[in-house]
């Protein structure tokens, strides 16, 4: 939703969200970069998902997605560096599976 509120029950709000705002921005770095999938549930099938961006963004890109998106909607998260981002990246490159998303995530 465009004011950050999320869709009831499968898109969590990033408005007040503890996860952007944590002192760490690792987790919302890593779902930018390998994506992420909602659980398929009986009655649906085919579950949700965010794709990856990682292929796509450098990581300068996804530290001024990720400063954005942790500093809207009155969210008040640190500025994140495309160094922070390049660590991610190596970390998800090292788990073999980056198109899991948060499913498989070291954090």
């Amino acid at each position: 939703m465009a004011g950050g509120t999320g869709q009831p029950h499968p898109c969590p709000a990033l408005k007040g969200s503890p996860s952007i705002q944590a002192a760490k921005a690792d987790k919302i770095i890593q779902v930018i970069l390998s994506g992420s999938k909602m659980a398929d549930p009986k009655t649906r099938p085919t579950g949700l998902a965010m794709p990856a961006f990682g292929w796509k963004l450098s990581d300068s890109e996804v530290a001024d997605l990720t400063t954005y998106i942790r500093n809207a909607w009155g969210n008040r998260g640190t500025a994140v560096s495309s160094d922070a981002v390049a660590n991610v990246r190596k970390d998800v490159h090292k788990t073999g599976e980056p198109d899991q998303g948060a499913l498989k995530s070291p954090y």
